[in-house]
Protein backbone atom coordinates (compact mmCIF):
# COMPACT_ATOMS: atom_id res chain seq x y z
CA UNK A 1 0.00 0.00 0.00
CA UNK A 2 2.49 2.51 0.45
CA UNK A 3 4.88 1.98 -2.78
CA UNK A 4 7.46 -0.48 -0.89
CA UNK A 5 8.75 -3.88 -1.96
CA UNK A 6 7.37 -6.91 -0.08
CA UNK A 7 8.70 -10.31 -0.64
CA UNK A 8 5.73 -12.69 -0.32
CA UNK A 9 5.14 -16.74 -0.58
CA UNK A 10 2.75 -17.26 -3.06
CA UNK A 11 0.91 -20.76 -3.18
CA UNK A 12 -2.33 -21.96 -5.15
CA UNK A 13 -3.92 -25.50 -4.67
CA UNK A 14 -5.01 -26.33 -8.06
CA UNK A 15 -7.60 -29.12 -8.53
CA UNK A 16 -6.61 -32.50 -10.17
CA UNK A 17 -9.95 -31.97 -12.24
CA UNK A 18 -11.94 -29.87 -13.93
CA UNK A 19 -15.35 -30.38 -11.57
CA UNK A 20 -12.91 -28.67 -8.19
CA UNK A 21 -12.15 -25.58 -10.46
CA UNK A 22 -14.78 -23.85 -8.67
CA UNK A 23 -12.90 -23.42 -5.51
CA UNK A 24 -9.30 -23.26 -5.55
CA UNK A 25 -7.61 -22.40 -2.46
CA UNK A 26 -4.79 -19.35 -3.13
CA UNK A 27 -2.56 -17.97 -0.22
CA UNK A 28 -0.15 -15.04 -0.57
CA UNK A 29 1.92 -14.77 2.67
CA UNK A 30 3.72 -11.82 3.51
CA UNK A 31 7.52 -12.89 4.49
CA UNK A 32 9.16 -9.57 4.26
CA UNK A 33 10.49 -10.34 7.98
CA UNK A 34 11.91 -13.72 7.78
CA UNK A 35 14.00 -12.37 4.60
CA UNK A 36 15.46 -9.59 6.82
CA UNK A 37 16.14 -12.13 9.43
CA UNK A 38 17.74 -14.30 6.75
CA UNK A 39 19.71 -11.41 6.01
CA UNK A 40 21.10 -10.79 9.20
CA UNK A 41 22.14 -14.38 9.97
CA UNK A 42 23.80 -14.36 6.73
CA UNK A 43 25.74 -11.28 7.25
CA UNK A 44 26.23 -13.11 11.01
CA UNK A 45 27.89 -16.10 9.29
CA UNK A 46 30.50 -13.60 7.17
CA UNK A 47 31.24 -11.64 10.54
CA UNK A 48 32.06 -15.18 12.34
CA UNK A 49 34.12 -16.22 9.64
CA UNK A 50 35.93 -12.93 9.74
CA UNK A 51 36.33 -13.26 13.08
CA UNK A 52 38.06 -17.27 12.97
CA UNK A 53 40.09 -15.72 10.04
CA UNK A 54 41.60 -13.11 12.29
CA UNK A 55 41.57 -15.40 15.26
CA UNK A 56 43.60 -17.90 13.30
CA UNK A 57 46.33 -15.32 12.00
CA UNK A 58 46.38 -14.12 15.60
CA UNK A 59 47.61 -17.72 16.80
CA UNK A 60 49.42 -18.06 13.98
CA UNK A 61 51.28 -14.77 14.26
CA UNK A 62 52.05 -15.79 17.89
CA UNK A 63 52.99 -18.91 17.05
CA UNK A 64 55.69 -17.71 14.39
CA UNK A 65 56.90 -14.83 17.62
CA UNK A 66 57.07 -17.27 20.09
CA UNK A 67 58.95 -19.65 18.33
CA UNK A 68 61.46 -17.49 16.18
CA UNK A 69 61.88 -15.33 19.57
CA UNK A 70 64.38 -18.21 20.93
CA UNK A 71 67.16 -18.61 18.18
CA UNK A 72 67.20 -14.75 17.39
CA UNK A 73 68.06 -14.15 21.12
CA UNK A 74 70.61 -17.06 20.65
CA UNK A 75 72.08 -14.85 17.72
CA UNK A 76 72.29 -11.75 19.73
CA UNK A 77 73.97 -13.13 22.59
CA UNK A 78 76.54 -14.62 20.06
CA UNK A 79 76.88 -11.89 17.86
CA UNK A 80 77.53 -9.45 21.10
CA UNK A 81 80.04 -12.58 22.59
CA UNK A 82 81.65 -12.89 18.82
CA UNK A 83 82.62 -8.91 18.78
CA UNK A 84 84.13 -8.84 22.33
CA UNK A 85 86.41 -11.75 21.24
CA UNK A 86 87.45 -9.65 18.81
CA UNK A 87 87.69 -6.29 20.19
CA UNK A 88 90.24 -7.61 22.66
CA UNK A 89 93.69 -6.38 22.98
CA UNK A 90 94.92 -9.76 21.65
CA UNK A 91 91.52 -11.06 19.82
CA UNK A 92 90.54 -14.58 20.43
CA UNK A 93 89.85 -15.83 16.98
CA UNK A 94 88.89 -19.45 17.72
CA UNK A 95 86.82 -17.78 20.55
CA UNK A 96 84.82 -15.75 18.23
CA UNK A 97 85.01 -18.70 15.91
CA UNK A 98 82.94 -20.74 18.14
CA UNK A 99 80.64 -17.82 18.57
CA UNK A 100 79.75 -17.20 14.82
CA UNK A 101 79.23 -21.20 14.03
CA UNK A 102 76.38 -20.40 17.13
CA UNK A 103 75.04 -17.31 15.28
CA UNK A 104 74.81 -19.72 12.31
CA UNK A 105 73.52 -22.63 13.89
CA UNK A 106 70.53 -20.36 15.50
CA UNK A 107 69.98 -18.97 12.14
CA UNK A 108 69.25 -21.97 10.26
CA UNK A 109 66.98 -22.81 13.55
CA UNK A 110 64.82 -19.93 12.53
CA UNK A 111 65.10 -20.59 9.22
CA UNK A 112 63.66 -24.20 9.61
CA UNK A 113 60.63 -22.54 12.24
CA UNK A 114 59.65 -20.40 9.34
CA UNK A 115 59.80 -23.12 6.79
CA UNK A 116 57.68 -25.21 8.93
CA UNK A 117 55.19 -23.18 9.34
CA UNK A 118 54.93 -22.56 5.71
CA UNK A 119 54.64 -26.22 5.69
CA UNK A 120 51.92 -26.71 8.03
CA UNK A 121 49.97 -23.91 5.73
CA UNK A 122 50.50 -25.95 2.80
CA UNK A 123 48.84 -29.27 4.22
CA UNK A 124 52.75 -30.74 3.51
CA UNK A 125 53.47 -34.22 5.55
CA UNK A 126 55.91 -34.15 8.26
CA UNK A 127 59.44 -35.25 7.14
CA UNK A 128 59.55 -37.89 9.55
CA UNK A 129 62.72 -40.68 10.01
CA UNK A 130 63.36 -43.03 12.80
CA UNK A 131 65.36 -41.01 15.36
CA UNK A 132 67.62 -41.80 18.62
CA UNK A 133 65.30 -39.76 21.49
CA UNK A 134 68.27 -39.51 23.64
CA UNK A 135 70.38 -37.99 20.85
CA UNK A 136 67.60 -35.47 19.81
CA UNK A 137 67.08 -34.89 23.70
CA UNK A 138 71.11 -33.84 23.80
CA UNK A 139 71.03 -31.43 20.69
CA UNK A 140 67.91 -29.82 21.93
CA UNK A 141 69.80 -29.02 25.71
CA UNK A 142 73.21 -27.96 23.32
CA UNK A 143 70.44 -25.37 21.47
CA UNK A 144 69.49 -23.19 24.68
CA UNK A 145 72.81 -24.33 26.83
CA UNK A 146 73.60 -20.68 27.29
CA UNK A 147 69.95 -20.11 28.54
CA UNK A 148 70.26 -22.87 30.41
CA UNK A 149 73.19 -22.19 32.35
CA UNK A 150 71.58 -18.08 32.48
CA UNK A 151 68.94 -19.66 34.37
CA UNK A 152 71.01 -21.22 37.12
CA UNK A 153 69.73 -24.78 35.36
CA UNK A 154 72.20 -28.24 35.87
CA UNK A 155 70.18 -30.55 33.55
CA UNK A 156 69.92 -34.19 34.07
CA UNK A 157 69.18 -36.75 31.09
CA UNK A 158 68.40 -39.98 32.78
CA UNK A 159 68.16 -43.06 29.61
CA UNK A 160 69.23 -46.19 29.18
CA UNK A 161 71.47 -47.07 26.51
CA UNK A 162 70.05 -48.90 23.35
CA UNK A 163 66.32 -47.45 23.31
CA UNK A 164 64.18 -48.34 20.27
CA UNK A 165 63.75 -45.49 17.68
CA UNK A 166 60.83 -43.48 16.98
CA UNK A 167 59.61 -42.30 13.87
CA UNK A 168 59.57 -38.27 14.13
CA UNK A 169 60.25 -35.07 12.66
CA UNK A 170 63.69 -34.47 14.73
CA UNK A 171 62.99 -30.45 14.59
CA UNK A 172 59.65 -30.62 15.56
CA UNK A 173 60.50 -32.29 18.56
CA UNK A 174 63.51 -30.48 19.52
CA UNK A 175 61.18 -27.53 19.25
CA UNK A 176 59.13 -29.49 21.95
CA UNK A 177 61.93 -29.69 24.17
CA UNK A 178 62.96 -27.07 24.41
CA UNK A 179 59.74 -25.41 25.00
CA UNK A 180 59.04 -27.40 27.49
CA UNK A 181 62.83 -26.93 29.19
CA UNK A 182 62.59 -23.38 28.89
CA UNK A 183 59.48 -23.58 30.58
CA UNK A 184 60.70 -25.43 33.69
CA UNK A 185 63.85 -23.39 33.86
CA UNK A 186 62.02 -20.34 34.11
CA UNK A 187 59.74 -21.76 37.10
CA UNK A 188 62.58 -22.38 38.99
CA UNK A 189 63.95 -18.82 38.77
CA UNK A 190 62.56 -18.01 42.32
CA UNK A 191 63.72 -21.43 43.30
CA UNK A 192 66.58 -21.02 46.44
CA UNK A 193 69.49 -24.18 46.65
CA UNK A 194 69.30 -26.57 43.46
CA UNK A 195 67.75 -25.75 40.38
CA UNK A 196 67.80 -29.54 39.02
CA UNK A 197 65.82 -30.13 35.63
CA UNK A 198 65.74 -33.59 34.61
CA UNK A 199 64.70 -35.01 31.44
CA UNK A 200 63.76 -39.02 31.31
CA UNK A 201 63.41 -41.16 29.02
CA UNK A 202 62.07 -45.37 29.29
CA UNK A 203 60.52 -47.42 26.74
CA UNK A 204 56.78 -48.74 27.36
CA UNK A 205 55.54 -51.24 25.67
CA UNK A 206 55.27 -49.52 21.66
CA UNK A 207 55.84 -46.05 22.94
CA UNK A 208 58.83 -43.87 24.21
CA UNK A 209 57.85 -41.87 27.55
CA UNK A 210 59.65 -38.58 27.88
CA UNK A 211 59.20 -36.45 31.25
CA UNK A 212 60.65 -32.96 31.96
CA UNK A 213 60.67 -32.76 35.68
CA UNK A 214 61.79 -29.46 37.49
CA UNK A 215 61.79 -28.24 41.09
CA UNK A 216 59.64 -25.67 40.41
CA UNK A 217 56.72 -23.99 42.66
CA UNK A 218 54.36 -26.51 40.21
CA UNK A 219 50.96 -26.03 38.73
CA UNK A 220 47.87 -25.09 40.50
CA UNK A 221 45.42 -27.96 39.87
CA UNK A 222 42.70 -25.70 38.22
CA UNK A 223 45.18 -24.80 35.22
CA UNK A 224 46.38 -28.57 34.49
CA UNK A 225 43.53 -28.85 32.35
CA UNK A 226 43.72 -25.74 30.13
CA UNK A 227 47.81 -24.95 30.52
CA UNK A 228 47.50 -26.62 26.86
CA UNK A 229 44.79 -24.23 25.44
CA UNK A 230 45.97 -21.35 22.88
CA UNK A 231 46.88 -17.91 24.23
CA UNK A 232 46.48 -19.45 28.34
CA UNK A 233 49.08 -18.34 30.28
CA UNK A 234 50.58 -18.26 33.82
CA UNK A 235 53.47 -15.43 32.83
CA UNK A 236 52.41 -11.97 33.27
CA UNK A 237 54.20 -11.57 30.08
CA UNK A 238 53.73 -14.82 28.61
CA UNK A 239 51.76 -15.23 24.94
CA UNK A 240 50.35 -18.70 25.69
CA UNK A 241 51.72 -20.58 22.69
CA UNK A 242 54.27 -22.46 23.63
CA UNK A 243 52.27 -25.77 24.97
CA UNK A 244 49.25 -25.57 22.07
CA UNK A 245 52.58 -25.66 19.80
CA UNK A 246 53.45 -28.22 21.88
CA UNK A 247 50.60 -30.56 22.00
CA UNK A 248 49.92 -29.55 17.94
CA UNK A 249 53.40 -31.04 17.70
CA UNK A 250 52.42 -34.28 19.48
CA UNK A 251 49.49 -35.02 18.25
CA UNK A 252 50.76 -34.32 14.77
CA UNK A 253 52.72 -37.61 16.05
CA UNK A 254 50.72 -39.88 17.25
CA UNK A 255 51.71 -39.17 20.72
CA UNK A 256 50.19 -37.77 23.45
CA UNK A 257 50.95 -34.63 25.90
CA UNK A 258 49.85 -34.24 29.27
CA UNK A 259 51.42 -32.40 32.71
CA UNK A 260 51.34 -33.58 36.54
CA UNK A 261 52.24 -31.43 39.39
CA UNK A 262 52.27 -31.14 42.96
CA UNK A 263 52.34 -27.68 44.34
CA UNK A 264 55.39 -26.82 46.31
CA UNK A 265 57.30 -30.00 44.81
CA UNK A 266 57.60 -29.20 41.09
CA UNK A 267 56.16 -30.05 37.58
CA UNK A 268 56.37 -33.09 35.38
CA UNK A 269 55.42 -32.90 31.42
CA UNK A 270 54.92 -36.05 30.19
CA UNK A 271 54.92 -36.94 26.54
CA UNK A 272 55.37 -40.39 24.53
CA UNK A 273 55.51 -41.50 21.11
CA UNK A 274 55.41 -44.13 18.45
CA UNK A 275 58.15 -47.03 18.01
CA UNK A 276 59.71 -46.20 14.20
CA UNK A 277 58.96 -50.09 13.74
CA UNK A 278 55.26 -49.81 14.78
CA UNK A 279 54.68 -46.62 12.19
CA UNK A 280 56.73 -48.05 9.54
CA UNK A 281 54.80 -51.55 10.06
CA UNK A 282 51.46 -49.39 9.76
CA UNK A 283 52.76 -47.67 6.48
Amino acid sequence: PDGGAVYTLFTAGLPTDMEQFEDILVSDLDITEYKATQARLAQAELDVARAVRVSTMGALTASIAHEVNSPLAAIVTNAEASLRWIRRDEPDLAEAAEALECVLGAAMRAKTVVQQTRDFLSNAPLKTAPQDMAGLVHDAIMLIDRELRAHGVSTHVDARDGLPAVMADAINVQQVLVNLMMNAAQAMDAVEGARDLTIAIRHEDDRIHVEVRDKGPGIDPTWLKSIFDPFFSTKPDGMGMGLAICRTCITAHGGHIWATSSPGEGSTFHFDLPLAQREEAHA
